[in-house]
């Protein structure tokens, strides 16, 4: 393996790792967040620009001391892609009216959900597999 080739998978397992401590931070920082009853004003589920996904595009909006905020976060990053049916899925399972997570200290900052395991779990198996490969490949 060639030494760019080292350093790549380096710096992939770094970035992969710090994004996943980053996740986490901003999970456990989602936990303590307020919580408040928030409308649903947009739903929609668009063709995104590779022709197996698509894009979930939501806009909720809340009330937080008589100041009245719009959302369009659902995980703490944003977006989400996913295929057709599994976006329509996750559609159902909102109700118009649904919870929402908002930062007491900026009330503007808000999110549907906290980032799901699975993510978390990926980035960090991403870092320390990249990691490794990277380490192995040096010491042999």
């Amino acid at each position: 393996m060639s030494l760019a080739s080292v350093f790549l998978a380096f710096l992939i397992g770094v970035v992969a790792l710090s994004m996943g401590f980053k996740l986490r931070k901003l999970n456990k920082a989602i936990n303590s967040w307020g919580m408040v009853k928030g409308e649903i004003i947009e739903s929609k589920i668009i063709s995104s620009p590779n022709y197996w996904r698509y894009e979930l595009v939501l806009k909720y909006r809340y009330k937080i001391d008589q100041q009245t905020y719009v959302g369009e976060k659902i995980y703490p990053l944003g977006k989400i892609y996913n295929s057709q049916q599994n976006l329509q899925l996750f559609l159902d399972e909102l109700s118009q009216n649904t919870l929402i997570y908002y930062n007491p200290q900026n009330p503007q900052h808000s999110c549907l959900k906290p980032t799901p395991f699975s993510w978390l779990f990926l980035m960090f198996s991403m870092g320390f597999l990249c990691l490794l490969i990277g380490l192995i490949t040096v010491l042999i």
